[in-house]
């Protein structure tokens, strides 16, 4: 008989699984229910502790003193409060997913009682789900992981969640900073937003920065620098300028033609990423004032005319303040009084130039200059192909972040509803109601914020849910159906390129015409008749379709794929768009059938 191992190295042994492995967890519950030795290792609070820090990276800090301080620092009883937490809100988002005719109450209730950052994590793991193999790459993806139910639509509601929360977030930080003047963290807190509005988690820009900093640390100490103003050798213009440097050796510079142009040239997380730092001067500006504060250096963004320039605070009365052009090797300016003509002079600008030419500028101030560049950026879109946008990056993501942030610039007095992405369904209740409309001062201009809201939702989005089920007539049998896949070209795209095009509803117009409501790789669209001819489902065209339509998840959980060649093939769509068109799955599967009886008979054709 083999002796039981003893509980300190049986500890010791599930200290040392991964705590972010949501598979730890079951070996740490199996334990719990093994015996009691196994029981008591499985009991110890550090291990506890390396579980709930590798599962929650995402925190309120407030929340968190409370609760450790009422649970007395047991990291068990932690862990269990925050993932009970958890299944409240995925429950939520399932029912969601679920109730397409009733989502604003959920939405609501998300917004209100559960904290975004203490959620954030349970959204980001229900995110990586496994999705079914028929939409897996073989070359890149596992294709032995058992798929999870209903993973597609899982994956975009929790995504379509946390997106919310994150601009619900950037709204309200942008309404509190727009009362404060120019400052370094003022300045990143804004333009962070906006990564936002393409689903990015405010912390994974501010992990961008951190990145980037520590690189830019140890450079500096490489190069025999003293970063600590404290410190005997410090000297602070040495240290901007090999600050600028780094920034050049990185690969930061001002783009030009369509890089200059790219719409999402003011959004942290897309100038940060390797191979796109060719941008403009405000993002530049924006990366050397985050690594500057972090270093210990007081540095923001002035308004100067025709480019942003740095204004750098001097630590002490011996060196003058220093203006800074980032993006070129030009000589700074090195302030000799606080006086401003003196400083607009030095700086070789007019004298009657406002103080913002070479001081920092408000937060409001270069807010605006955000909206303008994202305007001028929007205008030069003639061709999104040149762009090569991948799907969540859309230009019209881009129009409602600039819509927003115009918006959250006038909440006293608001002029423009935002113009909501249709990709963000939940963005009208947690994002305008739950997150802008309580910056509205007045009563009065809150209830007609609600008014203009209602009016404009309808028009905005060529995709509304049906308030009751639409019966398939029996004369629509051999018509398209949810869930029939196409492809159709244009006269002005190239031969090699293919659109695809998936129904997902119909009506009947008034003068008795089928229309049709598809889903494109350019969004929503109605069309009367179909020329083309239903395409195989092969595997490349299901990769095709999930890349290149940004809502597919939303609208298709799976497919039935009968043949390797796709030949029958048809999608399987979501509860939301099966209680709308609860015939099309039988008109579906008859369709499938003829598919293949016609396939079986042309290939025993073609043999005699």
């Amino acid at each position: 008989m083999i002796a039981p191992l003893p509980v300190e190295l049986l500890t010791f042994i599930l200290k040392e699984l991964p705590g972010q492995d949501p598979s730890s967890l079951k070996t740490v519950l199996s334990f719990l229910s093994a015996n009691s030795v196994a029981r008591a290792a499985a009991l110890d609070n550090a291990l506890w502790r390396n579980l709930h820090e590798g599962r929650y990276r995402h925190n309120d800090a407030q929340a968190e003193d409370e609760r450790r301080a009422r649970l007395q620092g047991d990291w068990r009883l932690m862990f269990i409060e925050r993932y009970k937490l958890d299944q409240v809100a995925l429950q939520l988002v399932d029912h969601i997913r679920t109730h397409p005719t009733d989502r604003d109450a959920p939405a609501n209730r998300i917004a209100t009682e559960l904290s975004g950052a203490g959620i954030w994590d349970a959204l980001e793991y229900e995110m990586q789900v496994p999705i079914p193999r028929a939409f897996r790459d073989p070359e890149v993806d596992d294709m032995d992981e058992e798929p999870a139910p209903y993973a597609l639509p899982r994956r975009f509601w929790a995504t379509a969640t946390l997106g919310a929360l994150a601009r619900r977030e950037a709204v309200e930080t942008w309404c509190r900073l727009l009362t404060r003047t120019g400052d370094a963290t003022g300045f990143e807190d804004m333009l962070r937003g906006l990564s936002a509005f393409t689903d990015v988690a405010p912390s994974r820009v501010t992990q961008q920065l951190e990145e980037l900093t520590a690189q830019c640390r140890e450079r500096l100490l490489d190069e025999g620098l003293v970063i600590d103003h404290g410190r005997p050798g410090y000297d602070l213009l040495r240290l901007v300028l090999a600050v600028r440097s780094f920034l050049h050796d990185e690969g930061f510079d001002v783009g030009t033609g369509r890089e200059f142009y790219h719409p999402f040239n003011q959004f942290p997380h897309y100038f940060l990423g390797a191979g796109r730092r060719h941008t403009i001067p405000m993002s530049i500006t924006y990366t050397f004032c985050a690594i500057c504060r972090r270093i210990g250096i007081q540095a923001a963004a002035t308004n100067t005319p025709r480019k942003v320039l740095c204004h750098i605070t001097s630590p002490g009365p011996e060196s003058g303040d220093i203006l800074l052009d980032v993006c070129s090797a030009d000589p700074p300016v090195v302030f000799s009084s606080t006086d401003l003509p003196v400083m607009l002079r030095e700086a070789g600008l007019p004298v009657n130039f406002p103080a913002d030419a070479v001081t920092p500028a408000s937060l409001r101030t270069l807010l605006a200059r955000v909206i303008n560049n994202i305007f001028a950026s929007m205008a030069g879109l003639a061709d999104l192909n040149l762009y090569n946008l991948p799907p969540t990056y859309t230009p019209f993501r881009a129009e409602y972040a600039v819509t927003m942030t115009f918006a959250a610039v006038n909440a006293g007095q608001i002029h423009l509803v935002p113009k909501v992405a249709d990709d963000c369904p939940l963005d009208t209740q947690i994002v305008l109601l739950n997150g802008l409309m309580p910056q509205i001062p007045s009563e009065d201009q809150r209830r007609r914020f609600v008014a203009d809201l209602e009016s404009g939702v309808t028009g905005h989005s060529k995709y509304e849910i049906l308030k009751e089920p639409r019966r398939r007539p029996e004369g629509m049998r051999g018509h398209a159906f949810v869930g029939a896949a196409f492809t159709f070209s244009t006269r002005s795209q190239p031969e090699h390129e293919v659109n695809y095009m998936v129904v997902i509803g119909w009506a009947t117009d008034r003068h008795g015409d089928l229309r049709y409501s598809i889903l494109t790789n350019h969004g929503f669209q109605h069309a009367y008749d179909f020329w083309q001819h239903a395409e195989p489902l092969t595997r490349p065209m299901l990769l095709s379709l999930r890349k290149h339509m940004v809502q597919f998840d939303r609208f298709f959980e799976d497919v039935y794929s009968p043949r390797q060649d796709g030949v029958g093939g048809r999608l399987i769509p979501t509860v939301e768009l099966q209680q709308q068109y609860p015939d099309d799955l039988e008109a579906g599967i008859r369709w499938s059938e003829d598919q293949l009886s016609a396939a079986k008979a042309k290939e025993k054709d073609s043999c005699n």
